[in-house]
């Protein structure tokens, strides 16, 4: 949930954040991918699991300790 109080703190550290809604869109995914590739967009990840980990992220995921992303990757 975007919190307007976000914004005056990125600002006093120099960051711009925007808020944004994805939708599925194949061409949005492209363009997402294009910006993070370039290092204009820097996701911000908490942790990292392989698939065969999925059950471990979903426990980190609902014991709301995640502070920013959570990956599964895909081989």
């Amino acid at each position: 949930m975007w919190v307007p109080r976000a914004q005056e703190v990125a600002t006093r550290h120099g960051i711009r954040v925007e808020p944004f809604f994805m939708r599925p869109s194949g061409e949005q995914l492209e363009t997402l991918a294009a910006l993070v590739d370039t290092g204009a967009v820097r996701p911000f990840i908490d942790r990292a699991y392989d698939l065969d980990e999925t059950v471990d992220a979903l426990r980190h995921s609902a014991s709301k300790r995640a502070r920013r992303k959570i990956v599964v990757r895909v081989s």
